[in-house]
């Protein structure tokens, strides 16, 4: 098999991921035919850049039984199942940025919705799949939403390592101000104001009794959160100095419900119990879920 939705696969895959690829991809199409989304059917289903198949020496990968999908906007993050913060495993020694890292989940998650709501990140044990990605969506719109205020997400990928130890720096900052205003939504004079106008609406003050952040606060917050969300979506081994990452502003899941769905229930169809389809962002266990490109036959 050469392709998956339109894009190559490179390196390719062994027969069983290609019958799941390919099973896949006519569960799709029957999807789309009866959907009422406009366009044609590859940019319906959403990739946008290569697959990445068999590569040596890479786990699941070396054998043809993985696929990575759109892995310019899709990271590795951290999860949380109760008392356990996952994530990559090179970066198993960086609880500490693991716990501020979901800290910033559980603002944006707050910010989104409403006052004390907690992200989900937990592993899928007994939740469907569709539950398990609604709890991940969930977070990724949240981080798009809060980010917003603040940041700009024109760019796909950050080209300089995050500021050094940013969730400890005081309002206005230089290292703050600093960050290039290409990387920003609006210049700080407009981002209060704007952050002002959202506090005053009734429906969003209804929801956020008790909020602990006045808006020019929240603003170098937002900044803190942004920088501090980034390490862990990384390019590259996070065991080493990170230069580029990708943007938060985007969220993280970069891949349509119906597409993570289908893999997951052609796969477990295919193999058969007791195997089952893995998606990387729920089903490596507490210590190493977090990959969300990453589908594998288990």
């Amino acid at each position: 098999m050469d392709t998956f939705l339109g894009q190559p696969i490179t390196g390719g895959v062994n027969a069983t991921m290609a019958q799941v690829l390919s099973a896949v991809e006519e569960d799709l199409w029957s999807t789309w035919k009866g959907s009422p989304d406009e366009g044609d059917f590859h940019t319906w289903a959403g990739l946008v850049g290569p697959v990445i198949g068999t590569r040596p020496g890479d786990g699941r990968h070396a054998t043809g039984a993985a696929v990575d999908l759109n892995v310019a906007v899709c990271p590795y993050i951290v999860t949380r199942t109760g008392e356990t913060y996952g994530g990559e495993a090179a970066a198993h020694d960086q609880q500490e940025m693991r716990r501020r890292v979901v800290e910033v989940y559980d603002r944006a998650v707050a910010f989104f919705t409403f006052a004390g709501r907690r992200s989900d990140t937990s592993i899928r044990v007994n939740d469907t799949i569709e539950f398990t990605y609604d709890r991940f969506r969930e977070l990724s719109d949240a981080l798009v939403f809060y980010l917003s205020w603040a940041v700009s997400s024109v760019h796909v990928r950050v080209d300089r390592p995050p500021v050094t130890d940013a969730y400890a720096l005081p309002d206005g900052h230089p290292a703050l101000r600093g960050i290039p205003a290409s990387e920003l939504s609006r210049p700080v004079d407009a981002a209060i104001p704007a952050i002002e106008f959202l506090y005053a609406d009734e429906f969003w003050a209804q929801n956020h009794q008790g909020w602990p952040y006045a808006p020019e606060q929240q603003y170098w917050q937002m900044l803190r959160d942004y920088e501090t969300v980034r390490t862990p979506m990384l390019h590259g081994n996070p065991a080493r100095p990170i230069t580029e990452t990708r943007n938060p502003a985007h969220g993280f899941l970069q891949l349509r419900k119906e597409l993570v769905c289908s893999l997951i229930h052609v796969g477990d169809a295919i193999l058969g119990a007791p195997r089952r389809m893995r998606w990387g962002a729920s089903d490596f266990g507490a210590r190493e879920s977090g990959d969300v490109m990453h589908f594998d036959l288990g």
